[in-house]
């Protein structure tokens, strides 16, 4: 009686969840994994010959589970209980802070280096931060695999001609604060302790109108690249200029603003610098300055940027994961005579 009694319950449950899936309306964007969702694929003959249909139908099916998120997050969360401690590329650590796994690319450094060697301006500095992982290696869960970043901080201070500003050390002297998100791999605090190093370094006085931006209830992007959706609460903190929302800004050519407060209603709140990542961002500066700067950066940059509008007349920063012109070209036409590279080792190798 106890096994028909489950059978129908089941049953139902699994009908239940079927029908719900039917009649449920298709999600677009998932906040959680952070990327648009497939969409139903139109059908053809040809396209189920190929297999084509298929496979975005497959897709399709397991973007719009209804209960996706839930199947996922309990999954991973069963795996950490038994002993698991690596998601996706993901470490949740000893202090239960999430860190991003880093791999040692002899060849991408060797092309990075060469990259910025051979941008063709007057002054040039080199402001990389080592990631989370390599600032806080005793929280990493045993047998955890993570190349020495130290590595390749020493290459790009020995081999890239300019001025290095060495942010190892200063995220080393400062880790007993909140310099990183807990949930996220961007740093906090540590983007104002690496722009106060970067201006006394470029001979640059330091803004003093600043504004702090906070936001509560942030889960980052480790939380959901990791599919464990359980990680601690972070409450975002941005320095910005006071005068943030009046300053001029373009991405790709289309005009965005410093800080998008509308991305605070979603998951990923530090998309709200700059709307996220372009190829070209376009930053109107002070125009009684003559000096134009280009940040080659990663999304650290973002947190940063801003704080130079006083000292520059425009500020480009380029994503080269997303720029196609030459890079030459680019600073020859706009007259660029300083360069900052500014970013973290994993976002820019």
């Amino acid at each position: 009686m106890k096994d028909k009694l489950l059978k129908i319950l089941f049953f139902i449950f699994i009908s239940s969840v079927l029908i719900a899936n039917i009649f449920a309306k298709d999600k677009t964007f998932s906040q959680n994994e952070n990327r648009v969702l497939e969409e139903l694929p139109k059908f053809s003959f040809f396209s189920l010959k190929n297999g084509d249909f298929t496979k975005k139908f497959e897709a399709y099916c397991k973007d719009q589970f209804i209960m996706k998120d839930a199947l996922v997050g309990a999954r991973s969360r069963l795996d950490y209980a038994l002993g698991k401690r690596e998601f996706n590329g993901v470490y949740i650590g000893t202090d239960k802070n999430y860190y991003e796994k880093y791999i040692y690319d002899e060849k991408k450094t060797d092309k990075f280096i060469k990259y910025i060697n051979d941008i063709d301006v007057k002054d040039k500095y080199i402001a990389i931060c080592p990631d989370k992982g390599e600032v806080y290696k005793e929280k990493l869960p045993k047998g955890a695999t993570f190349s020495d970043e130290t590595v390749v901080l020493n290459r790009y201070k020995n081999e890239i001609k300019g001025n290095y500003i060495d942010l190892y050390k200063l995220m080393m002297d400062h880790k007993e604060e909140y310099i990183f998100y807990k949930s996220d791999h961007h740093w906090r605090e540590g983007a104002y302790l690496a722009y106060k190093d970067i201006a006394l370094a470029m001979g640059l006085d330091e803004m003093n109108t600043i504004e702090k931006i906070t936001c509560e209830n942030f889960r980052g992007s480790l939380d959901s690249k990791s599919s464990y959706y359980n990680s601690a609460l972070d409450e975002i903190l941005f320095y910005l200029p006071k005068n943030y929302d009046e300053i001029k800004v373009k991405g790709d050519d289309k005009d965005i603003k410093v800080l998008n407060k509308d991305e605070f209603k979603n998951k990923d709140k530090y998309k709200a610098l700059f709307s996220g990542n372009y190829g070209l961002v376009e930053i109107s500066g002070n125009e009684a300055s003559s000096k134009t700067l280009l940040i080659i950066k990663d999304s650290f940059a973002n947190a940063v940027a801003s704080l130079f509008t006083n000292d520059f007349k425009t500020i480009y920063m380029i994503d080269k994961r997303f720029f196609n012109q030459n890079i030459n070209d680019f600073v020859h036409e706009k007259e660029i005579d300083t360069c900052l590279v500014l970013g973290s080792v994993n976002g820019l190798n």
